[in-house]
Order: C-alpha cells, then structure tokens, then sequence
C-alpha cells in the first residue's frame, strides 16, 4: 500500500514544553500482515468458582 511519515506537535506545561512525535511505518495489504482471525471456541464448558 505505501509508506507512512506523520508527526504531531505536543505543546504542555512541563520542563520540556515542546515535543515532537514523529510516526513512520509501512502499510500493508491484509494478506501481507496475516492477521489470525479471531475464531469463537464454543467446546469449552462453564466453570464453577
């Protein structure tokens, strides 16, 4: 999908006032990140406590 550079200015009160955070990465397809899909177990049984 493409590539990714942001960054965010965060003003505050503290010693350091001015931050900068910066973000860079790589976005890919889904098939590319092979994410598990969350599946639903339903064999388990209950449990007494």
């Amino acid at each position: 999908m493409g590539v990714i550079n942001k960054s965010i200015n965060v003003y505050s009160n503290a010693k350091e006032s001015h931050v900068i955070l910066k973000i860079k990465g790589k976005v890919i397809t889904k098939k590319e990140a092979m994410v598990p899909e969350n599946t639903l177990d339903n064999t388990a049984s209950p449990v007494k406590k």
